[in-house]
């Protein structure tokens, strides 16, 4: 029964999204999963399939969805929260990698550092190459 809602979900956005940002979407999903790939593979010396690595990029962003939810919530309640907040979603993003890649939680920990490292490396390079960009058309 399951599989009849996906369809219909995937059809409704079909519908709903224009084909290029839903291109720009599944390219982007696939990059994170090679991403996924290349840390794993840096970390543990064990290539893991890229169907299970974009797996993994998916349930990440649910989970760590929910967890950012939780931690408004635990922000609103005490503002210590701040410093457990982050922790809170590398555990979570720990768990799922290990989880879904079949890696240990320190493992799934450090893949989920080792991203977030390499996530905010390429958004400065990416950055700094449209900034020059826009400066060189402008």
């Amino acid at each position: 029964m399951h599989y009849i809602l996906g369809v219909i979900a995937l059809i409704i956005l079909a519908i709903a999204i224009p084909a290029i940002y839903l291109a720009l979407a599944v390219a982007y999903i696939i990059l994170s999963g090679l991403v996924v790939m290349f840390v794993v593979r840096l970390l543990t010396q064990s290539a893991p399939p890229l169907s299970s690595c974009v797996k993994a990029v998916i349930y990440n962003f649910i989970f760590t969805l929910i967890a950012g939810l939780i931690a408004i919530k635990l922000i609103m309640l005490s503002p210590v929260a701040i410093f457990i907040v982050p922790l809170l979603i590398f555990i979570v993003q720990g768990a799922v990698y290990s989880s879904i890649l079949g890696l240990g939680l320190g493992s799934g920990i450090a893949v989920s550092l080792g991203i977030g490292a390499l996530g905010w490396l390429l958004s400065l390079v990416f950055n700094v190459s449209a900034h020059v960009a826009l400066k060189t058309i402008s």
